[in-house]
């Protein structure tokens, strides 16, 4: 019987023989045509599979499709990016675990605003400041955590050292309230009943903040409420609406290759509606602090000393700008996941903390000079961890690297990020301790 005839090699091959064909990282091919490779948009999905006995499967266990972007019916798309599959729990147990990890995160979170803003008199408390401080910086820490721990640099280090890493990064996200990269809750639709979809999954996310918030509303101040609500969830709410947009391509444009947007949503003018959500929390954001900033009310609602009093009397709305900045922050790296555009990501965010800190540098908007200066030392740091981030991943990809130089950027990066994030946390505690006990001192206290 005759051999059968020899095909050419696809690119993007570790190696190709007569008997094996193996691809490199990031790449697969598919059994029904062997000559056009993929490219994967998370390239932890495709580790280098080969063929024809798939030792190394083309995709990474959990994916699969072209370029291994769709998740196995066992797998959901990670809470903090759509490209990215996890595990779904297999137990009730491990199923409440995981709910209640992401409502006491969101309760945590929104109960320190509200208690920054309750014990807020005459002048902003210490504790408020820092405390938005924080959850601005740790939203750079968290992309930062994410970006690093897609490396190949990171996959080669001990489990002991990954543990770590991935410890650091829970710390930032529940620092953040931000969306963690373990979890998945279209899994968690799933196993209650609902659609495992996108859609469904941002309804779930957004349903504790939702009941928090309307809480407030209802026993306190709808006001209250929607300058509490926005600082701690709206940027991940808007955020979720930016996944639906993450567009990529398996092949080259210019050989052909579709832009695939796979998750928007299947209803006519699906990405105007989308766009339009997006300005649409922009605006409330925005327009609910100008507003609330503005009260003239006397004496002034907790909510107008939370938004106002740390600040010089011609920057009293300056905290609009911070809520702005995570928003975009968050929105950018929703629509510019790390694993497909990381230099476009990386570079979008350094623009906007370059912006940021020159404002800050110039204006110095802060009443006392110490809130001023941990400001620029955070944009500073974020700067500076954003900047590590983007040459660990150009490193990374880089034929000549040297894995020592990779490991060192690793751990910078890693420290830095979570070092700033740690600190602060540290700052805000001294801060609540010192009100509480002032608080327990002062003559109403008393009375």
């Amino acid at each position: 019987m005759p051999n059968p005839p020899c095909i050419k090699c696809p690119s993007g091959v570790r190696s190709c023989t007569s008997e094996r064909l193996q691809m490199q990282r990031g790449y697969m091919i598919s059994k029904a045509n062997m000559t056009q490779r993929y490219h994967c948009p998370n390239a932890i999905a495709c580790p280098g599979g080969d063929l024809p006995e798939e030792l190394v499967p083309m995709c990474s266990p959990g994916y699969s499709g072209l370029g291994c972007t769709d998740c196995i019916e066992t797998h959901g798309s990670a809470d903090n990016t759509v490209l990215s599959c996890v595990p779904c729990a297999t137990s009730v147990s491990k199923w409440a675990v995981q709910a209640f990890y992401s409502i006491v995160k969101d309760a945590v979170i929104f109960a320190l605003a509200i208690s920054s803003v309750m014990t807020a008199g005459s002048e902003a408390m210490h504790s408020t400041v820092l405390l938005n401080q924080l959850m601005s910086f740790a939203t750079v820490a968290g992309t930062a955590l994410s970006a690093v721990m897609q490396t190949s640099t990171f996959s080669k280090l001990s489990e002991s050292l990954q543990n770590l890493l991935v410890g650091s990064g829970i710390m930032v996200d529940v620092a953040q309230g931000g969306q963690s990269g373990g979890l998945s809750t279209s899994c968690l639709a799933e196993f209650v009943g609902l659609p495992k979809t996108l859609w469904m999954a941002h309804i779930l996310r957004s349903a504790t903040p939702a009941v928090l918030i309307a809480f407030l509303s209802i026993y306190k101040d709808p006001w209250l409420a929607l300058v509490v609500g926005t600082n701690c969830f709206l940027p991940e709410f808007c955020a979720g609406f930016g996944k639906y947009l993450v567009c990529f391509r398996v092949e080259k444009e210019r050989r052909g290759g579709e832009l695939m947007c796979s998750f928007l949503p299947d209803i006519p003018v699906a990405t105007a509606l989308i766009t339009g959500m997006i300005i649409l929390c922009f605006l409330v954001g925005v327009c609910g602090w100008m507003l609330a900033a503005s009260s003239k009310t006397t004496p002034k609602p907790p909510h107008v000393v939370y938004l106002t009093n740390a600040y010089k009397e011609e920057f009293a709305a300056w905290e609009v700008e911070r809520l702005v900045r995570k928003m975009l922050l968050t929105l950018v790296g929703a629509v510019l996941p790390i694993t497909l555009a990381p230099a476009l990501q990386l570079a979008c965010l350094s623009v906007i903390l370059v912006l940021s800190l020159v404002a800050y540098l110039h204006l110095l908007p802060y009443k006392e000079k110490a809130f001023n200066l941990i400001e620029a030392a955070l944009l500073s740091d974020a700067l500076i961890v954003t900047a590590l981030s983007n040459s660990l991943l150009a490193n990374d990809s880089n034929w000549a690297k040297t894995e020592a130089t990779n490991q060192l950027l690793l751990f910078v990066t890693a420290l830095l990020a979570t070092a700033g994030a740690g600190g602060m946390l540290l700052l805000l505690i001294r801060a609540h301790l010192r009100e509480h006990a002032a608080g327990a001192k002062s003559p109403e206290a008393s009375d």
